[in-house]
């Protein structure tokens, strides 16, 4: 996808922290994980890849993981960033709160609850996406007993529909 990204990054960080030693210039090197936002981000250029017929490529040898960090969080930061600056430059590694990815083996029923305002949530399949493998499960089925951390207070309206455990059980067999 872009076979030069991380060597751009090294010589850019090699040019900022040379220039804070030259030129006595206070700098913050922030190292975002996976911003995002409004006109794209990093899993915007996923989905752009995908769409194009370009391989996502992943390690597969250890999870994927990712700390989402939207825009809007970087632009609020920014005051305290910039009064980071420091000689030699300081750096910041930097990304959301948690690390989000886990891994669904296929077949397997999940769901989630978010905990926080706002949350984002996007799924990645090993294969080409099958509606007819979508099945909702209802959150409050009995039978399952869920304890959800807090009340329930959105969901989508297919969720809202959902059957009760027993019922997706007929429709998968």
């Amino acid at each position: 996808m872009m076979p030069t990204y991380s060597l751009a990054k090294i010589a850019a960080e090699v040019v900022a922290r040379t220039g804070a030693r030259q030129f006595n210039l206070p700098t913050v090197i922030t190292r975002l994980n996976v911003p995002y936002g409004d006109n794209g981000g990093w899993m915007g250029w996923h989905l752009e890849a995908m769409i194009a017929g370009y391989p996502i490529q992943l390690h597969s040898d250890r999870p994927n993981l990712f700390n989402p960090i939207h825009e809007d969080d970087i632009i609020a930061r920014l005051p305290a960033l910039l009064g980071a600056a420091s000689v030699p430059a300081t750096i910041l590694n930097w990304g959301g709160d948690e690390q989000v990815s886990l891994y669904v083996p296929a077949g397997c029923a999940h769901g989630f609850q978010a905990l926080t305002e706002p949350a984002d949530v996007t799924y990645r399949i090993d294969r080409p996406h099958d509606p007819s493998e979508d099945v909702s499960i209802a959150f409050d089925d009995p039978e399952l007993a869920i304890p959800w951390p807090l009340p329930v207070t959105s969901m989508s309206a297919r969720d809202k529909k959902a059957p009760s455990l027993a019922e997706a059980k007929a429709i998968l067999a």
